[in-house]
Formats: C-alpha cells, sequence, structure tokens
C-alpha cells in the first residue's frame, strides 16, 4: 500500500493494477478518417470531478465519472455515481479480502459495470466504510445502471475517434514523480518523461474527456484532459 503526499494532503497512489489478462471488451476498430485536431466532449456532458480521497478506489471514481457522462449526455442533470459499492463488487471479483484497499484493474470494473451495474451515490455514498458490503437496495439500484457496450482502445487514434464521437473513457497509466508535485497541483499538467528514473512505480486512472494535437506540456505536442 503505498501513499504519497500530494498538495499537502497523503493520497493513496497505486489503487490502479494492470490487467494481466488483457481486456475482457472487444477492440474498437475506427475507420481511417481524418480527425480535428481538437476533439472531445461537450462541456454540457462532462461531469463534476470527484476527490478520491485516500482509497485506493480510482479505477471505479473514473468508472462513475464516465457514467455521469453518459446520463448528461442524455441531457438529463447530472446524476453522480457510486465509487465504494463498484470498488466493493469489483475486489470481491478480484478475490481480495473486503478490508484491503488493495486497487483494482479497469478489466474488473468494466465487468463489474456489464455484471452488477453501478447504483447512484444517493444508493451508496462515499462515506460509506470501504469494506462494508453494499445492502440489497443499492444492489437494486445499480441493476438500474448496467453497461451494456464496451470497447478497449488499442492507441491514440482510437482514443481520439471515440472522443470525436462525444464519448469519454478511461485508462490507467503508471505514475511519475510531477504527478505528485505542487506544479500538478496547482497547474493541472502533468508532463511525460523518458526518464526511467522519474517513474516512483504507483498506478492512477481517470476518465479522458478531450485532446488536443497541439497543446504543448513539457516537451512534447498533445495533451488529454482527464478528470
Amino acid at each position: 500500500m503505498k501513499y504519497t503526499e500530494v498538495a499537502g494532503v497523503y493520497r493513496r497512489t497505486n489503487g490502479y493494477l494492470k490487467a494481466k489478462d488483457g481486456s475482457p471488451s472487444p477492440v474498437l476498430a475506427a475507420p481511417g478518417q481524418e480527425l480535428p485536431d481538437v476533439v472531445g466532449v461537450s462541456q454540457a456532458h462532462i461531469p463534476t470531478a470527484q476527490d478520491q480521497g485516500q482509497l485506493g478506489d480510482c479505477v471505479y471514481q473514473t468508472l462513475r465519472e464516465l457514467m455521469t457522462g453518459l446520463v448528461l449526455r442524455q441531457g438529463q442533470p447530472e446524476k453522480m455515481f457510486s465509487a465504494v459499492a463498484p470498488y466493493w463488487w469489483g475486489r470481491n471479483l478480484d478475490g481480495v479480502a473486503p478490508t484491503d484497499d488493495a486497487g483494482s484493474t479497469c478489466s474488473t470494473a468494466i465487468q463489474v459495470a456489464t455484471s452488477t451495474g453501478v447504483p447512484r451515490k444517493e444508493a451508496w455514498d462515499d462515506n460509506k466504510p470501504f469494506a462494508l458490503e453494499p445492502d440489497q437496495a443499492a444492489v437494486d439500484d445499480a441493476k438500474k445502471h448496467q453497461a451494456i457496450l464496451s470497447f478497449a482502445l488499442p492507441d491514440l487514434f482510437t482514443m481520439r475517434a471515440c472522443l470525436n464521437q462525444g464519448f469519454g473513457f478511461g485508462f490507467g497509466f503508471r505514475c511519475q514523480n510531477q504527478l505528485m508535485s505542487d506544479e500538478a497541483a496547482n497547474t493541472g499538467s502533468v508532463t511525460f518523461t523518458d526518464d526511467p528514473t522519474a517513474w516512483d512505480g504507483s498506478g492512477h486512472a481517470v476518465s479522458v474527456w478531450r485532446h488536443d494535437k497541439n497543446k504543448v506540456v513539457g516537451a512534447y505536442p498533445g495533451a488529454f484532459l482527464c478528470l
């Protein structure tokens, strides 16, 4: 279990785990079309960012943001979903003890979304103990919000094509030291580096809503807008 001080607050920084067997979802085959330099979801369809706190449930924070984005896309008022309930179900699928804040994989999160669903935050809020099994009311509410389709995005082009169609997506990545810095906390900009000593070995997951080919962050052009 790894905690790192970020902007004066200790955060759980290895909640994302890389799946051993790849994604259970079919791979999206995007047509080879020309895409605009800037692609993304309408601002009205981007959910309000939530604070993960000190739990290693970043994968399920990502899942709930994506679920909320779909609600907004349908023209409905913002409806925030639970992160703690699917995190419990996901760890149960992974064979992890309820008291173990072990993190999870994006693949497991998709399995939860399709098999169990995700309840609304009002049915199982973030103040519930992460080791507490969601009750029947949360289970029943989750069944009303199950995923029907999911696709793996194998490369930058398919990621951009997904955004161009107005859909957000989520991914996990290895963290680098700069992500935990005051600079990143103050600017919101996370730079990429080729320096192997600059990566701290932890992992994080985020939801993605836009990509700009021309925006330069650090030494590289191209940047995602993430929550």
